[in-house]
């Protein structure tokens, strides 16, 4: 048998239109729901071949009467051995292969199991008792965290908020920055504010805009795995027939905002935020929310930058006071996706093919706060150098990778837009 990382976390939730959820009601034998068996029956052989995170993969045969469908001769073996009971939740994520299932295992308490042995007790998670004086050390620590699930509630929607189950909060507060980022399998990336109190976490402003984007409703099942990155999550939604949704339906795009940016590699993703969860065209700039406010009354060269269509992934930046005197801040979600996850490496900048100025790039909660920023040294002699004044707008395009990254900038003066 094969092995991965504690919890599974090393696997990404394969996503697939075939995949469902089923609450676990006896270990003696699972019923596949009848949604599953009307939709997908023909994927179903005598027996299906059930591949859990640490490679393991158990065939048990199927007994199948009227239309209805079970998992019967070892099922028993297999919910012994991952110590099933009553109210467990696993999510099944078809593979591709006839009858081969991905499966992902949930306690009641709502986190995922650890495969390799048992570190958290179900007991102890039921009741909301935990050591908290222990977090995790870093966030590539939370690489090895449990996913966790998140049932969907009528009062949630009618409140606007979506509470965090009490474990999972434990898990990821302390790297949890006052803006949570959930991906969904359709490539949008929904920015949620979070409202604290005590040790409870509530999602906020862009819950409402995101729980109607995707209709949900009362009974919906949200699965949530960390993505590697300070406050970005993996979010799939479950409809109450148990089936996942085909998210290439769930709405069509609106008017772009000004938080935008664009990826030949990975694709056209779309940011849909609080304000009415509007999207984000990937044919445009990325353009930090707050620079954007200003476009309007003295963004001349903003505008003229963002007007431009770039072959590499880019972002674009106007000249604060703060970003001229001292340290440049940089979008983190153009720093994560292309640059670092968490930390300080270093970044070349480059002018056409001339000169080049090395700079160090790096990446943290501040205050709660997901940050990024060029720092003092080396971007000071940049700004020096090409002669940076407030107004003025910086291109910032990839244009080779990491080990050795490096920035094209382009500079687009303000008082040249006059």
């Amino acid at each position: 048998m094969g092995s991965s990382s504690r919890h599974g976390k090393g696997l990404a939730f394969p996503v697939d239109s075939r995949s469902f959820f089923k609450i676990v009601l006896s270990k003696d034998v699972l019923k596949f729901p009848e949604s599953v068996v009307t939709k997908y029956g023909d994927c179903l052989g005598d027996t299906v071949f059930l591949k859990v995170p640490n490679s393991e993969v158990w065939p048990i045969e199927l007994t199948k009467r009227n239309g209805q469908v079970w998992l019967q001769q070892g099922w028993s073996n297999f919910a012994d051995f991952y110590s099933l009971a009553f109210g467990y939740v696993l999510l099944f994520s078809y593979e591709g292969n006839h009858s081969h299932f991905q499966v992902r295992i949930f306690m009641r308490s709502p986190l995922e199991i650890d495969y390799f042995g048992s570190s958290v007790k179900e007991e102890d998670n039921l009741n909301g008792e935990m050591d908290y004086s222990n977090p995790p050390e870093s966030p590539a620590s939370l690489m090895n965290a449990p996913s966790f699930f998140k049932v969907v509630l009528g009062r949630t929607l009618q409140d606007g908020k979506l509470e965090i189950p009490i474990i999972p909060v434990h898990t990821y507060r302390d790297y949890m920055a006052d803006t949570a980022y959930f991906e969904v399998p359709d490539g949008s990336i929904w920015p949620i504010e979070l409202t604290r109190r005590d040790r409870e976490i509530w999602l906020g402003r862009g819950w409402p805009e995101f729980a109607k984007s995707y209709s949900l409703e009362d009974g919906c099942f949200l699965a949530f795995s960390y993505a590697g990155k300070c406050s970005h999550f993996q979010l799939r939604i479950f409809r109450k027939n148990t089936l996942e949704m085909e998210y290439n339906s769930s709405s069509d795009d609106t008017e772009g905002n000004s938080n935008t940016s664009r990826d030949q590699t990975e694709g056209e993703k779309r940011t849909r935020g609080g304000d009415g969860g509007k999207t984000a065209s990937h044919k445009s700039s990325e353009v930090d929310l707050r620079t954007a406010k200003l476009e309007s009354l003295k963004g001349r060269a903003l505008a003229k930058a963002s007007s431009f269509k770039y072959d590499n992934p880019f972002t674009v930046i106007r000249m604060q006071p703060s970003y001229v005197l001292n340290h440049l801040r940089i979008s983190p979600s153009f720093v994560m996706k292309h640059i670092l996850s968490d930390g300080e490496c270093n970044v070349t900048l480059q002018i056409s093919d001339k000169k080049t100025w090395s700079v160090s790039c790096l990446i943290n909660v501040y205050g709660c706060r997901l940050c990024a920023r060029l720092d003092n040294h080396g971007w000071q002699a940049f700004v020096r150098d090409n002669q940076l004044e407030e107004g003025d707008a910086c291109v910032f395009e990839l244009i080779e990778k990491a080990p050795k990254i490096k920035l094209r900038v382009r500079i687009f003066r303000d008082k040249d837009q006059v």
